[in-house]
């Protein structure tokens, strides 16, 4: 039974206007990156952090398609987290990419301080404990996976033939 799927979509697929296609997946990739875009901006609108979230989030078009971008100083703190009291709740990624607490700078000790650490911001000297992964690109990236049947077969089904 799967088999006569697979052949009656490879079928179906055939009989579709090559470029049509082409063009509809594409908008529907680009209407994946919005969605995970602002899935990011809220994520980091919303996100525990003391003091200084800059964050933006952008989408960017390539050559091969498009780039949800986060920028800002305070991007991989809030993504990651930072702090020992908060390194027990670890970003599934943070091995891939190298980052979480302890890691931004090889150099400090501060991370693991239990009373936490102070820094100064505008002249003004902040305590903190640090921040939990909150994780909003990752977060954007499950919401795009699970958008993309729906968004693609949709800008799919469109297509006359």
């Amino acid at each position: 039974m799967e088999e006569l799927a697979v052949i009656g979509l490879e079928n179906v697929l055939n009989l579709l206007d090559p470029e049509t296609l082409k063009q509809r997946v594409k908008s529907g990739i680009g209407q994946l990156a919005v969605i995970g875009a602002n899935a990011a901006k809220d994520e980091f609108a919303s996100a525990q952090y003391e003091t200084g979230n800059d964050a933006t989030v952008t989408v960017d078009v390539t050559d091969n398609g498009y780039n949800i971008v986060a920028e800002g100083e305070s991007v991989l703190f809030i993504e990651f987290g930072a702090g020992i009291r908060y390194s027990s709740q670890r970003h599934p990624l943070s091995d891939m990419f190298g980052f979480g607490a302890g890691t931004y700078n090889p150099d400090s000790t501060n991370w693991a301080n239990p009373k936490g650490w102070w820094f100064v911001e505008n002249g003004e000297a902040i305590h903190t404990y640090g921040n939990p992964p909150n994780m909003p690109m990752y977060h954007a990236g499950k919401k795009v996976v699970e958008e993309a049947p729906t968004i693609i077969g949709r800008a799919i089904a469109d297509v006359r033939y």
